[in-house]
């Protein structure tokens, strides 16, 4: 029994020996667990934070692009204006050459106009003139042939 016995207590002690290994072994893969988690969760935090952060860019971003819509919607209408004001100058200044050749055109119309004017009151004087002389040809053709028909 002795022998037997101290090969249990043998036994039962490498069991005990191997159980403490075991427990070692146990305690060490926890703590590693634990770690490992602990690691886990703050990059998981730090994952999250960066994630925040792009979001927060992304907005900015966002922001950035709306205001350079705006702007560019602006630079649009500007040039929009600004070539609506360049076709109404230059349809002024074609507006003003029109005037200038109109009236440079009405000037020599009516010079024309007033020329031919003259001409003809001197031809209707000149007719006039005639008329009348012929009037008194023949106011005095007309006497001469009363005082023929008297004679005769």
């Amino acid at each position: 029994l002795t022998r037997q016995g101290q090969e249990t207590n043998a036994e039962v002690c490498r069991l005990a020996e191997e159980k403490s290994r075991d427990r070692e072994a146990a305690t060490i893969l926890e703590h590693k667990f634990i770690a490992a988690q602990q690691a886990l969760r703050q990059q998981l935090a730090q994952s999250e934070m960066e994630v925040s952060t792009v979001k927060a860019h992304l907005k900015i971003a966002e922001s950035s692009i709306a205001v350079t819509s705006a702007e560019v919607a602006e630079a649009q209408m500007l040039t929009i204006t600004d070539k609506a004001a360049q076709v109404a100058r230059d349809l002024n200044m074609q507006i003003e050459r029109m005037r200038s050749t109109f009236d440079r055109e009405l000037g020599r119309a009516q010079a024309e106009y007033q020329k031919s004017l003259s001409h003809l009151q001197h031809e209707c004087d000149t007719l006039r003139a005639a008329l009348t002389k012929m009037q008194s040809e023949a106011l005095s053709a007309n006497d001469e042939t009363e005082r023929v028909k008297a004679l005769l």
